[in-house]
């Protein structure tokens, strides 16, 4: 009995281990359910497989490699984000790289560089919009489709307040004026012209167009403004005639008006700068439109520069105007830029760069003009204009002090040989 206990225990281990040796091919997926016999596959039954779901597949996020990007007219740092990263959302992760550069995140400076962070997009947020070159001519004839000029309210009448005191040396009486020699009369802070019906003349009118500015701006205007469904021309004649109505009713309440929307002309003519740009950059090769709209772009982002280029296109006009040339030269803002140095700094340098060649393409003008036009009267009152685009002194503080020590010990000096 004990040996028969023993031989069926080795046997029964016998197919136990054949057993467990099956199972753990199976489990393992090293061995199939071939390499066991029939016989034993009838005795045992292999364990059910639960297979668990798959885990799926994340897939990297894409990674956008930016570096850098030249701020274009109208950017906004959400705007660039859309167009880099798919999203607005990004916009502060681009100003945290760039906050010691621009601290104002509303305030950025054209045509300089700002860099871009690499952001992870997962795939589905990733639509990233390339920036697409505004220079082409389909879209310059289109005209700027953004704002160019971001400035504050106080900057705006600061602005007019010096195109006033250029054009009228500030006195509201010169805010109608018609000069001796021309056939337009000129209205406004800056001296918009205004042709009388039948003068087609040289210079480009831009008084009609203020009014119709100011209009859709829903300003209220005076009776002698209102134009006719038919024509706005100016209503005199001739010089003579308008200066017998210069203290006319209809005179004061022009003046009147003009007088108490300084900061609306103003507007009127950044509108006619920021179009400024694109206008010089058609017809030109891709090196010029470089070179002009790297020259630009300098004044801008100079301290004060926005001043200059704002005032010289309402002073002489973009320069691109057939009309507006003596002998094929023109003296608008894209002659000077061409005229000016492509080597200069931004700041002061590039605005005194600036002023030099403003005083070149102006003396140049008056040497292509007409004998009969005198014209030559006129150019040190444009120079004394140009001259305010130069940078204002600025006063270090150690000189400051070192002013008042001076100062101080001079009148130490004198009391003391007061005193003896």
């Amino acid at each position: 009995m004990g040996n028969f206990s023993i031989s069926n225990l080795t046997s029964g281990l016998k197919h136990k281990s054949v057993f467990l040796a099956a199972s753990a091919a199976l489990m393992t997926g090293c061995g199939t359910a071939d390499s066991i016999s029939a016989h034993k596959r009838k005795q045992t039954k292999p364990k059910q497989i639960v297979k668990l779901p798959k885990k799926p597949v994340v897939k990297p996020a894409k990674v956008t490699k930016v570096k850098s990007y030249t701020i274009q007219p109208g950017d906004t740092l959400c705007n660039i984000s859309r167009k880099f990263y798919g999203e607005a959302k990004y916009w502060k992760k681009i100003y945290e790289l760039n906050k010691e550069a621009y601290p104002n995140p509303n305030a950025l400076m054209i045509g300089q560089k700002l860099k871009l962070p690499v952001i992870d997009i997962p795939k589905k947020e990733a639509k990233p919009i390339l920036a697409k070159k505004t220079t082409s001519k389909t879209n310059l004839k289109k005209g700027p489709q953004k704002k160019l000029i971001k400035l504050t309210d106080s900057e705006i009448l600061q602005i007019g307040k010096q195109i006033f005191n250029n054009e009228c040396g500030g006195n509201k009486r010169f805010l109608t004026t018609w000069n001796k020699g021309e056939d337009f009369p000129s209205f406004g802070i800056g001296h918009f012209i205004w042709y009388p019906k039948g003068v087609d003349g040289k210079f480009v009118e831009t008084f009609p167009a203020f009014i119709e500015f100011a209009h859709n701006k829903g300003t209220i205007l005076p009776p002698p403004l209102v134009p006719s469904p038919n024509n706005f021309d100016a209503p005199w004649k001739d010089r003579n005639e308008f200066m017998k109505n210069i203290n006319s009713r209809d005179m004061n309440m022009i003046r009147d008006f003009l007088a108490n929307h300084i900061a609306l002309q103003t507007e009127f003519i950044i509108n006619r700068s920021e179009s400024a740009l694109p206008k010089m950059l058609e017809g030109l090769s891709d090196e010029e439109k470089e070179s002009i709209s790297t020259k630009y772009y300098k004044i801008a982002n100079s301290k004060g520069g926005m001043y200059p280029l704002i005032d010289y296109v309402n002073f002489k006009g973009e320069g691109t105007s057939p009309k507006e040339r003596y002998k094929h030269q023109g003296w608008g803002l894209l002659q000077v830029l061409e005229q000016m140095k492509d080597d200069t700094k931004i700041g002061d340098e590039t605005l005194k760069e600036f002023v030099r060649s403003a005083n070149f393409i102006l003396e140049l003008r008056v040497i292509n003009s007409p004998v009969a036009n005198n014209e030559i009267q006129w150019l040190p009152g444009w120079k004394n204009r140009v001259k305010t685009y130069l940078p204002k002194k600025r006063v270090i503080p150690s000189k400051i002090k070192k002013q008042q020590r001076k100062l101080d010990t001079k009148k130490v000096v004198e009391e003391s040989a007061v005193k003896k």
